[in-house]
């Protein structure tokens, strides 16, 4: 019984965390070439990083902790790891359009 709760949330804590990755890599590297081609406005890319900094205030660090108090140490530095993965991997994908933009501003003159 408590082998199948702990597989449960074991189950639960590591699909949440692959949804977040997931949801980080279209929102910072399928969307942002969207928005460059098309007349959302451009400020919209750059607000992406706090849209994500504040998801993972809200949604996963509740989740850390329940891993945590769960499944126990040994998962839960798993948990934690693989958040502090999945937000240095936004910072850089945040870092390289933001560049990204500002070549493409100072070469073509690309209206921001």
């Amino acid at each position: 019984m408590v082998e199948d709760q702990r597989k449960k949330t074991l189950i639960v804590v590591y699909s949440t965390l692959f949804l977040s990755l997931l949801f980080y890599v279209i929102l910072l590297w399928i969307a942002p070439p969207l928005y460059l081609f098309s007349l959302i406005p451009r400020v919209l890319v750059f607000l992406a990083f706090p849209i994500l900094s504040i998801f993972i205030l809200i949604i996963l660090t509740p989740l850390i902790i329940m891993a945590w108090r769960r499944l126990g140490s040994r998962h839960g530095w798993g948990i934690i790891i693989g958040l502090v993965v999945v937000w240095w991997l936004c910072l850089i994908s945040y870092t390289i359009w933001a560049l990204l933009l500002i070549v493409l501003k100072s070469v073509f003159h690309f209206v921001a």
